[in-house]
């Protein structure tokens, strides 16, 4: 707009300037005249310079005025400056003291169903070279929690088995598989193979069993002389194992015989589903529970008649091996078992050893038969009882083993027992000693149902009589007869027998104690014995 105020101006001024000149005109003076003409003096001159100043007067008046109207507008309004581009930088930020930053909380972890852990891997479980007492053409193993069940199939392909069975074993976690070497590969050169496999858990023979018993012709002069070493007439007033849950793995058990009528809660058979009575188990029952003609240690027991051996006869490893017998174990605990009776015999078997233990850290209590037929090592678990057989007379059946693990004995030679089809006949050996000995531990978890296995051990061992030191040669620990009366006594109780011990070691009352094993290992390597007469 000023550069328009400006041009007007210099119009503006040459328009005055143009009426001074025409007004010169008019006074005469008008320069030099073209050539060839003259201006007469005078001549139009005034009126010429009055109008061009008029004009030149006006038009400046006009223009300026508005140079003047321009700049007081100017004036009233703000004054703009060219902007120039500047970079800002924030001022720097004082520094506040804030208190320190709180950890969140703590996120509440997701559930995991934790996975069972695999089990240990043992060493190679192979026989010593003079144990053939495993099926020979037979291979037992377990595979980790980690490797899918569909892995085992590959592990039998790539070995050259075949699958007999699959048994899942709740009370040690894992599943146990079975399988035949069906090209003639020795047992021992099949374990060493499948150790060498990273997938698997544990393998071994599948060791054989026998039942304990002596096929000698007995004499039919004795009397059922068990019932009065071990006052059972007297323990009955107090306890008859009413209620206690018995498991008994044997031969087949004959419960419809009279003496069993009743007493047979359930039935298991492991071999093939004949479930034949046995004299041998049906023996072994009856000393624990008969009722009838005879007097059994605990008549008021509740029996579970596990068949795991075949019997005489039968085809090698169609019963009577470690798959029968973990298997018996199992279902056993499954059915509430307190005491297991196992009148058999065998060899060092790391599967049942360890089935052992979690049997006993779940409270139930092992009884063993020491064994006749030489050494017994099934005897000699950390977990078990095991009891050798003694006479009338109180001395140690010859046939039976010896060792530092045995420091019980129970009536065992020449004792009356119930045999299938309603008979009767005269037994020994150190199965029917055993079951002596689990039916008086069904008398005391009778009257004190909340014991450990470590409790019975030690009130069996605090309570027996002692018998004399020619008899315990070949052990480091004395061996005492069981007497079910001094177990189920109080021991200030005034009626006890004398030969039971005054003063017997603490008795735990705790099922399943965390302390069990190493005090049990105590307890068998150097047990105190009642005193005798």
């Amino acid at each position: 707009m000023k550069n328009v105020f400006v041009a007007l101006g210099a119009i503006a001024s040459v328009a005055v300037l143009s009426g001074h000149a025409w007004a010169g005109c008019g006074d005469g003076y008008c320069g030099r005249p073209y050539p060839g003409q003259t201006y007469p003096r005078g001549h139009g001159g005034g009126g010429s310079g009055f109008v061009g100043g008029l004009l030149g007067g006006i038009v400046g008046s006009v223009i300026g005025a508005g140079i003047v109207a321009a700049e007081e507008s100017r004036k009233a309004e703000p004054e703009r400056r060219p902007v120039s581009r500047v970079i800002k930088t924030a001022p720097p930020r004082a520094r506040v003291a804030r208190a320190p930053p709180q950890a969140p909380p703590p996120k509440r972890p997701a559930k995991v169903v934790p996975r069972a852990p695999d089990p240990p891997r043992p060493p190679v479980a192979l026989p010593s070279s003079d144990e053939n007492r495993f099926v020979p053409d037979e291979v037992i193993f377990e595979v980790r929690n980690t490797v899918p069940p569909s892995t085992v199939n590959d592990i039998a392909n790539q070995n050259r088995l075949t699958r007999i069975s699959a048994q899942r074993l709740e009370l040690i976690g894992s599943t146990v598989y079975r399988y035949r070497i069906a090209d003639g590969r020795q047992v021992p050169d099949v374990v060493r193979a499948l150790e060498q496999d990273l997938r698997i858990a544990s393998s071994q023979p599948n060791f054989i069993y026998r039942l304990a018993d002596d096929p000698t012709p007995n004499s039919l002069s004795a009397t059922q002389y068990a019932a009065v070493k071990m006052h059972l007439a007297e323990a009955h007033r107090l306890s008859t194992g009413q209620g206690v849950v018995v498991a008994v793995i044997d031969s087949g058990i004959d419960s419809s015989h009279p003496e069993l009528a009743g007493s047979i809660a359930d039935a298991l058979d492991v071999v093939d589903g004949t479930a034949k009575p046995h004299k041998h188990g049906t023996a072994v029952a009856g000393i624990i529970g008969s009722h009838a003609n005879l007097m059994g240690v605990a008549p008021g027991a509740r029996l579970l008649a596990i068949r795991a051996f075949a019997g005489e006869g039968s085809k090698l490893g169609v019963g009577d091996t470690t798959d029968h017998i973990v298997r018996s174990i199992d279902w056993a605990h499954q059915r509430g078992a307190r005491v297991v009776n196992m009148s058999f015999t065998g060899p060092r078997d790391p599967l049942l050893s360890r089935e052992l233990r979690a049997g006993t850290e779940r409270g139930i209590v092992f009884v063993a038969a020491g064994g006749n037929e030489g050494p017994n090592p099934a005897a000699a678990d950390d977990s078990v009882i095991a009891v050798t057989a003694s006479d009338a007379a109180d001395k140690l059946y010859p046939a039976a083993n010896r060792g530092p693990h045995i420091c019980l004995a129970a009536p065992g030679v020449n004792v009356l027992a119930a045999i299938p089809s309603g008979g009767y006949e005269f037994k020994s050996g150190t199965s029917y000693a055993a079951a002596h000995v689990t039916g008086a531990v069904a008398l005391l978890l009778q009257s004190r149902p909340g014991l450990s296995p470590l409790a019975v051990r030690t009130i069996l061992l605090n309570r027996a009589k002692h018998l004399s030191a020619e008899t315990g040669s070949g052990s480091d620990c004395g061996i005492g007869l069981t007497d079910a009366l001094a177990m189920v006594i109080s021991p200030d109780e005034k009626h006890a027998p004398k030969e039971v011990s005054s003063s017997a070691m603490e008795e735990s009352s705790t099922v399943g104690s965390a302390a069990g094993s190493q005090l049990d290992r105590t307890t068998i390597n150097r047990p105190v014995i009642g005193a005798g007469r």
